[in-house]
């Protein structure tokens, strides 16, 4: 009974793609902050769930390349000040990316637009707002010597 429960659940599109998404957020915070095991080992067991869930389904690749384009957006807005633009256009990208992901006749096992929905955006805000933040840290000037360090009042 446990079996084919495990078995229902790995069996649906839509699992897959949260699992994959969490597992994406999950291998990009070990990535950014290393020596934290926790994340990245989460992370990775969590990719590794999806990809054992989404491989029983025929992959469409152009969702596939949509997805990549979608996370090029992403970078972009991070390297160029579009106020947006390329992250809204980044999200639309990523949502029709997910929909098209499973390439199947039946709508039952194709992602639903829901989940595409609730995985896309809330996915695309915190990667543009990551993003954005790693950018602006790599612009910041370093301040070390002498003539920054603080005083002690005696």
């Amino acid at each position: 009974m446990n079996n084919v429960l495990h078995l229902s659940i790995t069996r649906d599109a839509n699992v897959g793609l949260v699992l994959l998404a969490a597992g994406m957020l999950g291998v990009y915070a070990e990535c950014c902050a290393p020596g934290r095991i926790a994340p990245g080992v989460l992370g990775a067991s969590l990719v590794v769930a999806a990809v054992a869930s989404l491989a029983e389904f025929p992959i469409g690749w152009a969702g596939v390349l949509l997805t990549v384009i979608s996370f090029l957006f992403f970078v972009l807005e991070a390297r160029f000040a579009s106020r947006g633009l390329l992250t809204m256009a980044g999200a639309a990208v990523l949502l029709a990316g997910l929909k098209m992901l499973i390439d199947t006749p039946d709508p039952a096992l194709r992602i639903s637009w829901i989940a595409a929905t609730c995985v896309a955006i809330p996915f695309a805000a915190i990667t543009s707002f990551l993003f954005s933040a790693a950018a602006r840290a790599r612009c910041n000037k370093a301040v070390v010597g002498q003539p920054y360090i603080l005083k002690e009042s005696d």
